[in-house]
């Protein structure tokens, strides 16, 4: 039995490649905006660019940072449950959790409060300027798991690892680095508890490599060398993965709330949104979540609906040829998602996009099978 606990700090993330810095302000950096009539250029090669004036930069966006800005702390433990049972084989059972807070996420601090029936700039707290990208270090996230292990050492030539996984991880925001990280409400940040967008609930992947028992020394045709030669060296190996699928939200282009939000809108729920039987050409119930009227957010919560699942499997064969104790040859046959099982992306989640695109999956994310041939020399 194992046990362990520990507390980790995280350094604040100095940004240097993205616009979420601080110099991405006036007056030094901003987006001009030069507008023609149709017939008459705005720029030309003999004019060149005009005189930039940052005071006629139009609604500038801001980003800004806490005057006092928080360490983000991870704590993470676990119990570990390990067993030797004969034949080589380890059995683990283990409970693993984490807990975050202060973590830096982004809100709009110039956001509209309040919904209103039409977008009015002036409702902005600071109506000079455009929506703001507020680094602020409230997120919050959480993660606990089963973890069960099963793995064979390599004994008469088999060694296999076979891992299942039940976890779940929540958070408060989305992450910084992802698209479109701001909440839909910046004033209202209970609103984005949920799933995170990598929650995957349960995952089980199989891993092994088999040696094959015919050839010289080996329980079968030991005695026929020419058999043994041809047949003899064989391994056979390979990945098996299964897994839920990923969590997402059901949205909206539209924007009921004229508030000028930056986040992706989430729709109102009526039902479930599951379906018995769901298809790629319907993969949930799209009139489970009508658009919300007006001047209110969405009621349905961050990520309540479950995206497709994966089956797949890598399938290798290998086989050494000596030619001498210095050289060996090695052929690799390798067969990537072997049975041709696609592993669907995610839906379309605008319910507002219509019938035949709503809820439609019209991609993959892993390909379909490939099959890969290879010779290595080992001298």
């Amino acid at each position: 039995m194992r046990a362990g606990y520990g507390r980790f700090f995280s350094p604040q993330e100095i940004r240097t490649g993205d616009p979420l810095q601080l110099a991405y302000n006036l007056p030094f950096f901003y987006e001009p905006i030069f507008t023609s009539d149709g017939l008459t250029p705005c720029i030309t090669l003999t004019t060149g660019w005009p005189p930039l004036n940052p005071a006629d930069a139009v609604l500038p966006s801001v980003t800004s940072q806490d005057w006092y800005p928080h360490t983000p702390v991870v704590d993470e433990w676990n119990l570990n449950l390990e067993y030797q049972l004969p034949g080589q084989v380890l059995v683990t059972a283990a409970y693993v959790g984490n807990k975050a807070t202060h973590l830096q996420v982004l809100v709009d601090r110039n956001q509209i409060p309040t919904p209103g029936p039409t977008f009015e700039q002036s409702l902005r707290p600071y109506p000079q300027y455009g929506p703001f990208a507020s680094i602020e270090n409230h997120g919050n996230s959480t993660y606990e798991a089963l973890q069960l292990t099963v793995e064979k050492r390599t004994s008469h030539g088999l060694y296999f690892l076979s891992a299942f996984t039940y976890g779940k991880a929540i958070d408060d925001q989305p992450e910084i680095c992802c698209n479109s990280p701001w909440p839909q409400d910046s004033y209202n940040l209970r609103a984005e508890k949920g799933l995170s967008d990598f929650d995957n609930r349960a995952r089980w992947v199989t891993s092994f490599d088999y040696a094959l028992p015919v050839g010289q020394g080996q329980m079968f045709l030991s005695q026929n060398k020419g058999l043994g030669y041809a047949l003899g060296g064989w391994h056979v190996g390979g990945i098996i993965t299964f897994r839920s699928g990923f969590p997402f939200s059901p949205q909206t282009n539209a924007d009921p709330t004229n508030t000028g939000s930056q986040g992706l809108l989430r729709t109102n729920r009526i039902g479930s949104g599951t379906l018995a039987n769901p298809t790629p050409d319907l993969w949930f119930n799209v009139d489970d979540f009508p658009v919300p009227t007006c001047c209110s957010f969405g009621n349905a919560g961050k990520n309540i609906l479950e995206g497709p699942g994966e089956k797949s499997a890598d399938i290798s064969f290998r086989k050494y040829f000596d030619f001498t104790e210095r050289y060996r040859l090695e052929f690799r046959a390798e067969f990537y998602n072997a049975f041709n099982n696609p592993v669907f992306s995610q839906p379309d989640p605008f319910v507002t996009d219509g019938p035949g695109a709503s809820g439609v999956i019209t991609s993959t994310v892993i390909p379909q099978r490939q099959i890969q041939l290879a010779l290595k020399l080992h001298f």
